[in-house]
């Protein structure tokens, strides 16, 4: 075959172009989140900054009580079920509730963990409101099963440039603290009109059609009570770092640190890149075509070592460059957070083609128990480190525990073991292609 041909079969892989559309979409949404970040870190005083992202991190804690764990297994039920509606209404109700019960706890929680600070509960208290109007996630599992992303794409870079637009307004304006705090907080409820209009448009659909089946929800809450676990405990593992320091620390390190792990968010590429192929492998797996079911899944992990790899050494080579020219000197501590979760990546990519390959074999309570073994891990490492290295220590503490949960303890199942040969076997061709 030619490399006309390669080229030509490349353009026409729906797979390959679907994943190119979702790392677009998550690098677009990563460079507003940055721009947005540069934008409030910049005009907010640095310790009213450490409370937004304090309460950010906080927030983010109780999300399972809206995610549920649904994703991967929702995607799954409406490939297979072909978009049921049932299945539709029955997540979207579960996860409003679940939006609701979150907000009461977040509200009850907070005056304990940071007591007499009626300021840092006031801007809880607006963020952790808009987090209900992420019941409309179930459509973005619907335009994944369906492998179409324009929708997702449309809505969450449109919702992202408005919150991004009335931001920069505010600074022109010389806004107060609060009208910061509101606009931010609207950025799901602009999402949900997206998310809504798209698929009006694609499945020529409204939400009313929706039911709720009792029977169902039964059965999606059983079967993604591990992943619910387990996704709270990966929770834990990527924020409580954040709590502790703003607990044990000031505010003021909480923003230094909370601008070294912006750029963190590129495990979102990862997930973006394994949610493409996703569907393909959901299908050969189920039809035991082991050769391009090995062949779908050696083609995730190249992608995913080749993007990490260009992260880590592009952070290495340019980490105090990057956070001076878009921070400030006043944030110069943040590069070497940066540096150190650089180094991570790996085994945050593996970690999430692990997740979804134990999920196609059933075995979620594996997941459940390595996530909480690292977010255990995660909260002793964090309580050590933190008095003796500062927020340079919550960072080691973070690398450490992904280490173990990612790919050392993939070495207790045999489809973990099984990933690892794989992986390594990857890695010896391709050093004798160097060769």
């Amino acid at each position: 075959m030619n490399i006309k041909n390669k080229i030509i079969n490349l353009k026409n892989n729906k797979k390959i172009e679907n994943s190119t559309i979702q790392i677009f979409n998550k690098i677009a949404l990563l460079m507003l989140g940055i721009v947005q970040s540069i934008l409030l870190s910049r005009y907010l005083d640095m310790d009213i900054y450490g409370k937004y992202i304090f309460a950010q991190s906080y927030i983010v804690l109780f999300s399972v009580f809206i995610n549920l764990g649904f994703e991967t297994i929702v995607v799954r039920e409406l490939v297979l079920n072909k978009c049921n509606k049932n299945t539709m209404g029955t997540v979207f109700y579960l996860q409003l509730l679940g939006g609701i019960i979150s907000f009461i706890l977040i509200l009850c929680s907070i005056p304990f963990i940071r007591p007499g600070e009626s300021k840092l509960f006031f801007i809880v208290a607006l963020l952790s409101l808009g987090e209900i109007f992420r019941c409309f996630q179930v459509i973005r599992y619907y335009f994944i099963s369906c492998e179409s992303y324009k929708g997702i794409v449309l809505s969450e870079l449109y919702s992202r440039l408005t919150i991004l637009l009335l931001i920069v307004i505010g600074i022109w304006k010389d806004a107060y603290t609060l009208y910061f705090i509101v606009t931010v907080s609207l950025v799901h409820l602009i999402n949900a009109i997206g998310y809504y209009c798209f698929y009006r448009q694609h499945s020529k659909t409204s939400i009313k059609k929706w039911n709720f089946d009792i029977l169902g929800a039964k059965r999606l809450l059983k079967t993604s009570l591990p992943l619910m676990l387990s996704t709270m405990a990966v929770t834990i593992h990527l924020r409580i770092d954040q709590i502790i320091i703003g607990i044990m620390s000031t505010d003021s390190q909480v923003a230094i640190y909370g601008i070294g792990t912006k750029f963190n968010i590129w495990g979102l590429i990862g997930v973006s890149v394994v949610n493409s192929f996703f569907p393909s492998l959901v299908k050969l797996f189920n039809a035991e075509q082991n050769k391009k079911f090995q062949m779908e899944l050696n083609k995730v992990l190249i992608v995913l070592t080749v993007i990490a790899a260009t992260i880590t050494i592009g952070v290495n080579l340019f980490g105090e460059f990057i956070i001076t020219l878009l921070y400030g000197i006043q944030y110069i501590e943040s590069a070497a957070v940066l540096k150190i979760l650089s180094y991570q990546v790996i085994f945050v990519y593996f970690g999430i083609v692990s997740g979804r390959y134990h999920i196609l074999n059933g075995k979620t309570k594996f997941l459940a128990f390595r996530s909480f073994i690292s977010a255990i891990l995660n909260i002793v490492l964090n309580i050590i480190f933190i008095p003796i290295w500062g927020i340079n220590g919550a960072a080691f503490a973070t690398f450490l525990s992904t280490l173990v949960q990612g790919f050392i303890l993939n070495i207790f199942t045999p489809y973990g073991r099984y990933l690892l040969k794989s992986y390594l076997n990857i890695f010896k061709l391709q050093c004798k292609r160097l060769k």
